[in-house]
Parts: structure tokens; C-alpha cells; sequence
């Protein structure tokens, strides 16, 4: 009976790797909407993806660097070594311009100006990005 279970189990998931890997057959569609996404990207420097020292933020960090890019931008990641307090010093220092984080986990990291972070995502967004809630 076990030996059924785990069969069953790695062929469900070779059947969801299988369905994830497929192509949606529409190549004209996709060409046409990537050229004109393309045309409406604007100018500017390179957008450097920060990633932080542990596997989740350097998955994360891949794949918004690889969704900027297939929508056009020029973007990479860039592994900064290390947590927040090296994280925060590569923005300062201009080494990165975006990183993929937990808006608790960034707020915790700057408490003792910000204030806690609480269960509701808003209010601890609005807590970490008081000044932009007046504009």
C-alpha cells in the first residue's frame, strides 16, 4: 500500500511538471503583445534586482528580474552578501534599485522609527510608507 502512495505521488508530480512546462500555442499573440509592451518602456538605467542572503530571496529576486526583462526592461539580480542592514546599504550606496522582501519583516528591521508591524498587511504597509499616503 505505502509503495502505491509514493508511486502515485511522483507520478502526480511529474504530471504538474509536465502541465507547467507546457506552451500555450498562441506565438503571434504573445510576439505582438512583448513588441508593444516594448514600446512603452521608458528610459533609464539598468534595474538592479537586490537579493538577500537566503534561497527564498534569491528565487524571488530571479523572477522579477526575469518578468522585467521579458517585458522589456534591461534588469539583473544582484546578490548583495548579506540581510537587510546590507541590503539597506545597497540601495544607499545605489548598487540596487528594487528588491522582492516581507513588508513586516522590512518594517520589524526599522522599528524603532516606524513602529510594529501588525497582522493587517495596510496598516503596516502605511506604517513602513507614511509619506506616501499623502500624495
Amino acid at each position: 500500500m505505502r509503495r502505491t502512495v509514493k508511486l502515485l505521488g511522483v507520478v502526480l508530480a511529474f504530471a504538474l511538471l509536465g502541465a507547467a512546462c507546457g506552451d500555450d500555442d498562441d506565438d503571434a499573440a504573445t510576439d505582438d503583445t512583448a513588441s508593444d509592451a516594448a514600446a512603452d518602456i521608458p528610459d533609464g538605467p539598468a534595474i538592479k534586482v537586490g537579493a538577500q542572503d537566503f534561497g527564498e530571496s534569491a528565487i524571488l529576486g530571479e523572477i522579477y528580474a526575469g518578468a522585467l526583462a521579458n517585458a522589456g526592461y534591461d534588469a539583473e539580480v544582484q546578490e548583495v552578501g548579506g540581510f537587510r542592514p546590507l541590503l539597506f546599504d545597497a540601495f544607499e550606496a545605489g548598487d540596487v534599485n528594487m528588491a522582492p522582501d516581507y513588508v513586516a519583516s522590512e518594517l520589524e528591521f526599522l522599528n524603532d522609527a516606524k513602529g510594529e508591524a501588525t497582522s493587517d498587511v495596510d496598516e503596516t504597509l502605511t506604517k513602513l510608507t507614511p509619506d506616501l499616503e499623502s500624495k
